[in-house]
């Protein structure tokens, strides 16, 4: 899929899926290999993993989503699925029922 299909998907990841697909990568990639494929910094990707105070950008979040989806596309089905029941429950806790 060509990356700027995965931006609204990308957009609407929370930090958990966003960390479980960089956990993903991180079974095959070392942090300074997912930091050239994201654009960003060795220091962000390490921060990435070891702050809750930083998450990957939407930017990030597309290269992320495009790799692991090479990877595993049954992975980020799983997560992708998750994060979509998550959104429902929250909506419905709120009253709007789809």
């Amino acid at each position: 899929m060509k990356p700027a299909k995965w931006f609204p998907a990308a957009e609407r990841l929370s930090r958990w899926a966003r960390m479980s697909l960089l956990q993903l990568l991180l079974e095959k990639y070392r942090p300074s290999e997912i930091a050239g494929l994201c654009g960003v910094s060795v220091q962000a990707v390490v921060n990435w993993i070891r702050s809750d105070l930083h998450t990957p950008s939407n930017t990030a979040a597309v290269k992320l989503l495009e790799e692991a989806w090479r990877l595993g596309p049954e992975r980020v089905k799983e997560i992708l699925r998750f994060e979509m029941r998550r959104h429902i429950s929250d909506l419905r806790k709120l009253g709007i029922r789809l």
